[in-house]
């Protein structure tokens, strides 16, 4: 009897603590919020991309004839695509600088808060399209704006400071829901922690792609007198590596906020001065904003213009329960956070080192952890003819393209299906194509990553392990072994590994 009364009172109370957890939730994610953050946000990433869409118009330094859409996408007769997106080339001809102006042009309105729903849709596709139409000039922060358009095009971002709003003054609201806030900032801060957790990583402790790289830097006017002490590179490494780890967590932190910001600001702006990462930096530090208070960038504002700030009552409320659109709502940032968040750690589902091999690198936020030299020889062979030529990578592609190639296994098998393209046009229905690629990662000696014996063409491209690929075996060492691959080849570990024609 006194079991039953008890069970009867503790289940009002299970179901009562339920339901108290649920409503925090819906009144922490649903809560009205100002929508200044997102005016901030709008014009910052709107921005980034009117300048790189004009960017790619100017001049590349290392071709002073050509402009960069020449340079990067109309000239080179291949281009390096991700696995899925082979069907994503530069459009023919000069339809690439219509392609940019588009992108350049809704980057404006996107400023400028103008037909904001359907220029941020045309942003977000011309510049996903340009992300993927040449996979040679991947970089995190191009990753991470193709992110930021993809979420901007769901947010109410013309509600204040946008000329919608002065063609539809109905449209204009000063507060959104607080899930708009917390997802953008856990897509600002996933670069940040994830970019940290990945130094925790033997080669990085031990500071031997900061020693490796930062001596080149002697002429630069901010590092150039330490850029070849050992205790520099190992100072960078520490404090890049606690930076991204704690960064966010201080700028969420009211007490810490003002000079965690300072911090940031520092290094980014230094990042931009030593290892010239063109707009990103600048990008951040406007991004970076959204860890103050929504209200944050209002209050400057009118503290700038020394008006009174005004006073606004929310035009909305968090709901009672959560009804059909807001789980849906919730599912949907669910999903999309999961990705975000376990993306990154795919590499581990590969066999081999995701430095090494380049498995796993792109999308997980592995900045500045490698540091490989390498050389490449092609040979193409037809067993009817049982003949072998070398293959000239500049008959295929353009200088530049060769140095993202030098340690990612896929783009080498990438370039091996072209050449066999190729082959095969001109008759050759039965060619093969092998690889001498000798690597060398983070000063370690040579070794070879592809067996050689494996004939590329008849790799398949997947999200899978590639087959053909050897295991990273030899240590740390410093200092780094030579980059002149010069002799590489006839090194005893390496030489009797070597496929030769005379063995078919």
């Amino acid at each position: 009897m006194n079991s039953r009364r008890s069970k009867n009172k503790t289940t009002p109370t299970s179901d009562s603590t339920e339901k108290r957890g649920e409503q925090h939730l819906v009144n922490k994610l649903f809560a009205p919020v100002e929508n200044a953050w997102l005016a901030v946000l709008r014009v910052s990433y709107g921005s980034v991309l009117l300048w790189l869409a004009w960017h790619y118009f100017q001049a590349e330094p290392r071709n002073f004839n050509k402009d960069r859409i020449a340079t990067f996408f109309i000239d080179p007769p291949f281009h390096y695509t991700f696995v899925g997106f082979g069907w994503v080339k530069p459009w023919p001809g000069d339809w690439c600088y219509v392609h940019i102006a588009v992108m350049g042009i809704a980057a404006a309105l996107v400023v400028l808060g103008l037909f904001y729903r359907a220029s941020s849709i045309v942003l977000f596709l011309t510049w996903t399209q340009v992300f993927l139409m040449e996979r040679g000039l991947y970089q995190n922060h191009n990753y991470l704006l193709v992110l930021i358009c993809f979420l901007m095009m769901f947010m109410p971002a013309n509600r204040v400071f946008a000329l919608d709003c002065a063609l539809r003054p109905s449209l204009r609201t000063h507060f959104v829901p607080a899930w708009t806030l917390w997802l953008m900032r856990l897509q600002l801060a996933i670069p940040y922690f994830y970019g940290g957790l990945v130094k925790i990583d033997n080669d990085w402790l031990h500071a031997f792609p900061m020693r490796l790289s930062l001596p080149a830097k002697t002429d630069n006017w901010i590092i150039g007198a330490f850029a070849d002490k050992l205790w520099f590179a190992y100072f960078i490494s520490y404090t890049g590596l606690l930076f991204d780890l704690f960064i966010v967590p201080l700028l969420l932190w009211r007490r810490t906020r003002i000079p965690a910001f300072l911090m940031a600001m520092t290094f980014h702006l230094a990042n931009s001065q030593i290892f010239l990462i063109d707009v990103f930096p600048w990008f951040m530090i406007g991004a970076t904003l959204i860890f103050f208070p929504p209200d944050f960038a209002r209050s400057v504002c009118y503290r700038i213009m020394r008006v009174p700030l005004p006073q606004h009552t929310p035009e909305f409320k968090a709901p009672a329960v959560l009804r059909g659109k807001q789980k849906v709502i919730l599912a949907c940032c669910g999903i999309y956070a999961a990705v975000q968040l376990l993306v990154p750690f795919r590499h581990y589902l590969y066999p081999n080192d995701v430095d090494w091999t380049g498995e796993g690198y792109y999308f997980s936020w592995r900045m500045m952890l490698n540091r490989p030299e390498a050389i490449h020889r092609f040979f193409a062979y037809d067993p009817d003819l049982g003949g072998a030529e070398p293959v000239n990578p500049f008959e295929h592609m353009s200088n530049w393209q060769l140095l993202p190639m030098r340690h990612d296994a896929d783009m080498i098998v990438n370039f091996a299906h072209h050449v066999a393209e190729n082959y095969r046009k001109r008759g050759h229905r039965n060619i093969e194509i092998h690889v001498y690629a000798i690597c060398s990662l983070n000063g370690r000696k040579p070794q070879l990553l592809i067996d050689s014996h494996a004939d590329l063409a008849q790799v398949e491209r997947s999200l899978w392990s590639c087959p053909a690929l050897l295991p990273n075996k030899e240590p740390l060492h410093y200092p780094g072994w030579s980059p002149d691959p010069t002799g590489w080849e006839s090194l005893p570990e390496i030489a009797p590994r070597l496929w030769r024609p005379d063995q078919k």
